[in-house]
Formats: structure tokens, sequence, C-alpha cells
């Protein structure tokens, strides 16, 4: 299981006003609207509303933005609170590997947020002027509802004690001698919180893969047995190998689930 960490971003806003005065009074709730619609409010210390992302299937969504967000803070009798030049806004409390935050450069209060893989997660809003603090909000409900397979990493775990993780990016490399015998690999998919994901079990999904120079090596999958797979190393060199793993749902149609980059393999 991925650990939760905690992201913090930050966003100002100017606009010359005047709440303050000798006590400084401060914001007593908020209203987040999405594409100009309330979503999320907090009055008289209760939050109503949540936010939920559908993170589309497809390599296309590695990321899946919510609308464009707008925050806007309230006063005690539900009238808006006019921001000043020196006020901020930090937007903290998430699950990283489920969810990030996309800032609006043209407009300070405005933000997205971006469903990474399917789950349960939430936001707070702590509000200053200048380096004081004068509202945190209650946390925000935010869930992430994932199509079809919620795939995040591949990992091919050869029995010549190859390790190879591929996210966006790959780290290892799959090297082998090369002989007359086929040698064993394993490969398993996990989501964003690193969860294995039995993909195997779904007769509609299919491996596909493409190797950069054949006569060095070639993989194998057993048409009986999905989860059965081999690479045969035919002559000492270097080639590279690129997976993708295709999904025909019943629900989404067919749809690539993961797509690898090259991934260096050394025969030696």
């Amino acid at each position: 299981m991925a650990l939760a960490a905690i992201m913090i971003a930050s966003i100002t806003s100017g606009c010359p006003d005047s709440n303050t005065g000798p006590n400084d009074p401060t914001p007593a709730g908020f209203i987040l609207t999405e594409n100009a619609v309330e979503r999320v409010k907090q009055a008289n210390g209760a939050v109503t509303g949540t936010i939920e992302i559908v993170r589309h299937a497809g390599t296309g969504a590695v990321t899946t933005p919510s609308g464009d967000l707008n925050l806007s803070f309230t006063k005690e009798d539900g009238t808006t609170w006019t921001t000043e030049a020196q006020d901020s806004v930090q937007i903290t409390g998430y699950n990283d590997a489920l969810l990030a935050v996309e800032r609006d450069p043209n407009n300070k209060w405005g933000f997205r947020l971006l469903g990474k893989g399917g789950g349960e997660t939430g936001i707070t809003f702590a509000y200053y002027r200048g380096t004081k603090l004068l509202f945190t909000s209650r946390l925000i409900p935010v869930t992430i509802v994932a199509e079809g397979l919620d795939l995040a990493k591949m990992r091919i775990v050869t029995n010549s004690g190859s390790f190879v993780n591929i996210t966006d990016s790959v780290t290892g490399t799959i090297s082998t001698a090369w002989g007359t015998e086929p040698i064993p690999i394993n490969i398993d998919y996990f989501n964003a919180l690193g969860e294995v994901v039995n993909v195997w079990s779904d007769p509609n999904v299919t491996l596909l893969w493409e190797v950069s120079d054949t006569s060095k090596i070639d993989f194998w999958q057993d048409p009986d047995d999905a989860t059965n797979f081999a690479m045969m190393a035919k002559a000492p060199g270097s080639a590279t190998v690129s997976f993708t793993l295709k999904h025909d749902s019943p629900t989404y149609g067919l749809y690539t689930a993961f797509v690898t980059p090259p991934i260096a393999i050394d025969i030696h």
C-alpha cells in the first residue's frame, strides 16, 4: 500500500477591500463552485456537498481533471468575504497517489483537481492574511471513480533475477543469458495505491508486445494460461521490448489500459 503523502498547493489573490477593522474579523465558511455551479459549501461549521472525479478508462487519462473549480469565502451572515492583496489559501490533506492540484494561472482562486487513481480522499483549505491563519475549513470529501482497469504500474520479474518497474518511465533492465531454454517471467499490474490488480482474471484482457530485434529475443504467453509468460534469449546482444495491455470492456469498449516505454534487454 502506498503511503499517503500530504501535498500543499498555494493560491494567492489580490482584490483590495475592507473586511478588516479593529477586531480583524475572519471568514466563517466557503463556497466552492465547479464550472460556475455550486458543489460544496461550509456554513455554520458544517460542510455540504462532495467532489467526484471520473478517471476515464485508457492511457489517455493517466490523470483526469475535475471541472474548473473556484473558491470564495463567506462571512457569518453568508455574504461574500472580500479578499485583500496579501491573502492566500493552502490546499492540503489529500493523498497524492490519488489526487493532484493544478492551479489556474489566470485565476488565482481557481484550480482543478486531477484524479490519478480510483479511491477516496479529501481536501482542506487554510486561509491566510499575510502569515496569519484566519480560517481552516473542515474536510471536503473527494471521490475518484475509475472507469475500467485502474492501472498505474507494471512489474516484470524474471527467474534470472531481473526486476523491472514501469510507470510512465522504466526502472531496471531485463538481463539474461542466452540459450535454448525458455526463461519464465512474471508480469503484474498495480493501481495507484500500490495494490495488485489481477488483470489476468478478465478474459477480455489482451497483452501485446513489440520487440526491437526478434533474432536476439522473443516473448511467449500460454494461450491456455494467461499468467504463464516466458522469454527466449536467442543470441547475445541488446534489444528492447514494449508492452501494451488492451481491455475490451463490455461497458467502455476497447481501450488501451496500459502501455510501457521501451524496456532495455541485455543478453549475455
